[in-house]
């Protein structure tokens, strides 16, 4: 099926989670499920995208729960502009961002210990700056 190596690529952590979470919700912690996923995956430290894991669950959650990015497929983010109405913090696809700060913190928690947040903050630009 076309698409389908993609989206295991892109959701695949996810699917395999929610499948394993479904069938034994009191297995084992999300650090031991993703240290395991990763050891089937071929990642060269698991243990690191385990740590890794722990600290953008709580940061995943915010954006994918806040229907971001479902809010383009299901034409949400289309008619703000047809309308020509203001995203606001604290709803719809920012309901986990009142305020310009938890940006940051978000981004902060992103970071981890492995790397400084202007590290990333310069990949995350770079990263735009290759897709316009």
């Amino acid at each position: 099926m076309p698409g389908m190596a993609h989206i295991r690529e892109v959701c695949g952590f996810n699917i395999a989670a929610l499948a394993e979470w479904s069938w034994n919700l009191n297995g084992r912690s999300e650090k031991e499920f993703a240290r395991s996923w990763a050891l089937r995956e071929g990642y060269a430290d698991p243990d690191r995208v385990a740590e890794w894991s722990e600290l953008m669950g709580p940061v995943e959650w915010d954006v994918y729960d806040s229907g971001y990015p479902g809010c383009y497929a299901w034409g949400e983010a289309v008619n703000l502009v047809q309308t020509r109405t203001k995203p606001a913090l604290g709803h719809g696809q920012f309901r986990y961002y009142a305020n310009p700060e938890d940006f940051d913190s978000k981004i902060d928690a992103a970071a981890g210990p492995w790397r400084s947040r202007k590290s990333l903050t310069t990949r995350i630009r770079r990263m735009k700056r290759a897709w316009s």
